[in-house]
């Protein structure tokens, strides 16, 4: 069965375009209004920054679903297809990746207490060294992304690479020799 794309990015562009946007305005405003250096924020303001992230995220996406709902009767590749299904189907994802990610977030500040108190990092320099190591992330994140996006070109050369590698522990012949080998 072919992928459904339900938001091509051919059709779409200024859709992610418009994403990419909002995130780095967001980004701005968070590290020039919320994080002023040599402050350390207080347990309020990082709730009130929470809160606003995660309203932010909850918004996005409703917005999603209501774009979808309305857009996706439209396409006539879908026709026939459950619609409000689909946009209902994408929205949990979101949501369930959103929830993964914010896991993950809040164990990452467990590593970064580790990191810090390990190395000893003096508290002025905390925000600091994670303002890099956030970016960095993001770079990252971005580049990988990217690769992945190149179809059949990295993931292909990737599994050849790891099949042909692992051949010789999955056949008989190799598990005979090497039982013989240590044996005799």
């Amino acid at each position: 069965m072919e992928d459904l794309l339900l938001i091509p990015f051919a059709d779409y562009w200024w859709a992610y375009f418009g994403f990419v946007v909002a995130l780095l305005a967001i980004l701005a405003f968070d590290l020039g209004v919320f994080s002023k250096p040599g402050t350390v924020p207080s347990l309020k303001s990082a709730s009130i920054r929470s809160v606003i992230f995660i309203a932010l995220a909850l918004a996005f996406n409703y917005g999603l679903y209501q774009f979808l709902l309305y857009d996706l009767p439209t396409r006539p590749e879908l026709a026939g297809m459950d619609h409000a299904q689909l946009a209902r189907d994408t929205s949990f994802e979101f949501l369930a990746g959103y929830v993964v990610e914010y896991a993950l977030a809040i164990d990452n500040v467990f590593v970064f207490v580790a990191v810090f108190s390990y190395f000893a990092v003096p508290v002025q320099y905390q925000q600091k060294v994670l303002f890099y190591g956030i970016m960095g992330a993001i770079l990252f994140r971005a580049l990988f992304i990217s690769l992945g996006s190149i179809p059949r070109a990295i993931p292909s050369f990737s599994a050849s690479r790891s099949c042909s590698r692992s051949h010789p522990l999955f056949t008989a012949t190799s598990f005979g020799s090497r039982s013989t080998a240590r044996r005799g």
